[in-house]
Protein backbone atom coordinates (compact mmCIF):
# COMPACT_ATOMS: atom_id res chain seq x y z
CA UNK A 1 0.00 0.00 0.00
CA UNK A 2 1.39 3.37 -0.95
CA UNK A 3 1.30 6.49 1.17
CA UNK A 4 -1.15 8.16 -1.23
CA UNK A 5 -3.64 5.31 -0.85
CA UNK A 6 -3.34 5.53 2.93
CA UNK A 7 -3.97 9.27 2.93
CA UNK A 8 -7.00 8.99 0.65
CA UNK A 9 -8.35 6.11 2.74
CA UNK A 10 -8.02 8.14 5.94
CA UNK A 11 -9.72 11.13 4.33
CA UNK A 12 -12.65 9.14 2.93
CA UNK A 13 -13.07 7.10 6.11
CA UNK A 14 -13.01 10.06 8.46
CA UNK A 15 -15.37 12.03 6.20
CA UNK A 16 -17.79 9.11 6.31
CA UNK A 17 -17.52 8.99 10.10
CA UNK A 18 -18.19 12.74 10.28
CA UNK A 19 -21.30 12.36 8.13
CA UNK A 20 -22.47 9.50 10.34
CA UNK A 21 -21.94 11.57 13.52
CA UNK A 22 -23.86 14.45 11.93
CA UNK A 23 -26.76 12.17 11.02
CA UNK A 24 -26.75 10.26 14.32
CA UNK A 25 -26.35 13.23 16.69
CA UNK A 26 -27.91 16.29 15.02
CA UNK A 27 -28.39 18.13 18.33
CA UNK A 28 -24.67 18.60 18.96
CA UNK A 29 -24.35 20.88 15.93
CA UNK A 30 -24.08 24.60 16.68
CA UNK A 31 -27.12 26.56 15.56
CA UNK A 32 -25.45 29.85 14.73
CA UNK A 33 -22.98 30.96 12.11
CA UNK A 34 -20.67 32.31 14.82
CA UNK A 35 -20.64 28.94 16.58
CA UNK A 36 -19.79 27.16 13.34
CA UNK A 37 -16.94 29.55 12.58
CA UNK A 38 -15.63 29.00 16.11
CA UNK A 39 -15.64 25.23 15.55
CA UNK A 40 -13.89 25.58 12.17
CA UNK A 41 -11.17 27.76 13.74
CA UNK A 42 -10.77 25.31 16.62
CA UNK A 43 -10.52 22.41 14.15
CA UNK A 44 -7.77 24.23 12.27
CA UNK A 45 -5.85 24.82 15.50
CA UNK A 46 -6.25 21.19 16.55
CA UNK A 47 -4.95 20.08 13.13
CA UNK A 48 -1.82 22.14 13.66
CA UNK A 49 -1.24 20.56 17.09
CA UNK A 50 -1.87 17.08 15.67
CA UNK A 51 0.71 17.72 12.97
CA UNK A 52 3.28 18.59 15.61
CA UNK A 53 2.42 15.49 17.63
CA UNK A 54 2.68 13.27 14.57
CA UNK A 55 6.12 14.65 13.75
CA UNK A 56 7.39 13.65 17.19
CA UNK A 57 6.69 9.97 16.55
CA UNK A 58 10.07 8.26 16.44
CA UNK A 59 9.23 4.70 15.44
CA UNK A 60 6.86 2.96 13.07
CA UNK A 61 4.84 1.68 16.02
CA UNK A 62 4.48 5.17 17.49
CA UNK A 63 3.43 6.55 14.11
CA UNK A 64 0.78 3.84 13.74
CA UNK A 65 -0.58 4.51 17.21
CA UNK A 66 -0.57 8.27 16.60
CA UNK A 67 -2.49 7.84 13.35
CA UNK A 68 -5.37 6.08 15.04
CA UNK A 69 -5.41 7.89 18.38
CA UNK A 70 -4.70 11.45 17.21
CA UNK A 71 -5.20 11.86 13.47
CA UNK A 72 -8.51 10.03 13.05
CA UNK A 73 -10.39 12.02 15.76
CA UNK A 74 -8.88 15.28 14.54
CA UNK A 75 -9.90 14.63 10.94
CA UNK A 76 -13.40 13.56 11.99
CA UNK A 77 -13.79 16.80 13.96
CA UNK A 78 -12.47 18.85 11.04
CA UNK A 79 -14.88 17.29 8.57
CA UNK A 80 -17.72 17.53 11.08
CA UNK A 81 -17.16 21.23 11.63
CA UNK A 82 -17.19 21.73 7.84
CA UNK A 83 -20.48 19.83 7.57
CA UNK A 84 -21.95 22.01 10.33
CA UNK A 85 -20.83 25.16 8.52
CA UNK A 86 -22.38 23.99 5.26
CA UNK A 87 -25.64 23.15 7.05
CA UNK A 88 -25.85 26.56 8.74
CA UNK A 89 -25.07 28.36 5.48
CA UNK A 90 -27.86 26.41 3.76
CA UNK A 91 -30.26 27.38 6.54
CA UNK A 92 -29.25 31.03 6.18
CA UNK A 93 -30.04 30.93 2.48
CA UNK A 94 -33.46 29.47 3.20
CA UNK A 95 -35.37 28.80 0.02
CA UNK A 96 -33.40 31.31 -2.06
CA UNK A 97 -31.47 28.71 -4.04
CA UNK A 98 -33.70 25.99 -5.42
Amino acid sequence: MSVAVLIVSFAVGTAALALWVNARFPRIAPGTFRGCILHVCLAMAVCQVATLLLRTATSDHATFVALFTVVVPVLVYSFLSAVWLIRVCQQMLGGAVR
